[in-house]
């Protein structure tokens, strides 16, 4: 038999009991529009979206999740000529793609770069050290050397950029729009479409240790010294169809000023934005002084170079600083000192240690004994 004592019993009855709770009135700060049915509401977003197509600016919808965002894209989509979704991860890449290609639009995901595993995609083993350093791997390492270039056209990493690039709708993930440029994926789009977390991809920040731009500088004070790697940039022969008679190839030639002209201009770079974070007592602006396109196989040669010195910066992506900064790719840039001076980031480039992957934002910050100075695109 069971034996309660009497409170034991009124705490049961109390448990038994319904009790009416006191009715509490809910007040918004934001004032409640016409009740619509949510049909009506996508039909509403569709239709900006639609009024967007093709006109410059950044618009902002603040649409709650599940109120039918992609599907307004959808009929974006059909009407613009070529757009560009993107997404937080290739998860909801795949979503898109999917969703396009059951509404009968072309669609493609610009791929992630697999060098293992079931999702293997390239097989060239510099591609994950050049992108350890922050350099693009197309533009690195993807030349036509690569002993596995016609495999990677046909079924790798390559031929699914360029099946993306060609597609009606690209749907990219922020980390390829923050490594590759916003700018070069938006190039010949007319509608884009940015999901979540938009200010990480428009303006995105990085810390890195100053020592690791003096790292970069004496990279290019090697290229710029050495005469093994001066040879590099003389001016380039070539045999005549006669197979006597040697020309000069004015091409090459070419290609090769523009790079030694570019990697002097880098340098002058790196020595301004030292300059900058050992003189800033503040938060400050840097002006974007003289820019310069970069030319075609800069990127090899950083590449090579920094294999053959053991040069890394420990995935932080110290050359899309500095390139973005050389071309004027960055919108503007900004140096944050700290007043307090602790020790150095212990990370510091060497050969003694395991790169992480870098994800290479195209805006970064620096550090120096401790003091981060911030870049910001």
């Amino acid at each position: 038999m069971l034996r309660l004592t009497s409170e034991e019993f009124l705490l049961r009855m109390r448990r038994a009991i319904r009790i009416e709770p006191t009715p509490v009135a809910i007040v918004s700060a934001v004032p409640a529009g016409p009740t619509v049915s949510l049909d009506a509401y996508r039909d509403e977003l569709a239709a900006r979206r639609i009024e967007l197509v093709g006109k410059p600016g950044i618009w902002l919808d603040q649409s709650p999740t599940g109120a039918g965002k992609s599907h307004a894209d959808l009929e974006a989509f059909r009407l613009a000529e070529r757009s560009l979704s993107i997404q937080p991860t290739h998860e909801n890449c795949d979503e898109v793609v999917k969703a396009c290609r059951n509404a009968g639009i072309d669609a493609a995901a610009y791929p992630g770069r697999f060098s293992s595993g079931k999702k293997q995609n390239c097989w060239n083993a510099d591609a994950d050290a050049a992108e350890s350093l922050g350099l693009s791997v197309v533009r690195s390492v993807c030349h036509a050397t690569c002993d596995h270039r016609r495999d990677c056209l046909e079924r790798g990493y390559l031929g699914q950029v360029a099946l993306a690039n060609k597609a009606r709708v690209a749907v990219a993930t922020h980390a390829r729009a923050i490594h590759s440029g916003l700018a070069d994926l938006v190039d010949d789009r007319d509608y884009v479409s940015l999901h979540e977390d938009a200010m990480d991809v428009l303006m995105p920040q990085q810390t890195i240790p100053a020592a690791m731009l003096e790292s970069a500088r004496f990279v290019l004070d090697r290229v710029l010294n050495d005469p093994a790697w001066l040879d590099r940039f003389g001016t380039a022969l070539t045999v005549d169809t006669d197979c006597e008679t040697v020309v000069v190839d004015e091409r090459r030639t070419e290609q090769r000023n523009a790079r030694y002209e570019f990697i002097r201009h880098l340098a002058d770079v790196v020595d301004g934005l030292l300059h900058a974070a050992n003189d800033a007592t503040k938060v400050a602006e840097i002006p974007a002084g003289k820019t310069l396109p970069e030319p075609t196989g800069l990127q090899a040669v950083l590449f090579l170079i920094c294999r053959e010195l053991g040069i890394h910066f420990g995935g932080k992506p110290v050359w899309p600083l500095l390139l973005y900064t050389a071309t004027g790719e960055f919108f503007r840039e900004g140096v944050l000192i700290h007043a307090d001076h602790r020790i150095a980031d212990s990370n510091e480039p060497g050969t003694d240690r395991e790169n992480d992957r870098a994800d290479a934002p195209e805006s970064s910050t620096a550090e120096r004994d401790g003091d981060p100075v911030g870049c910001f695109g």
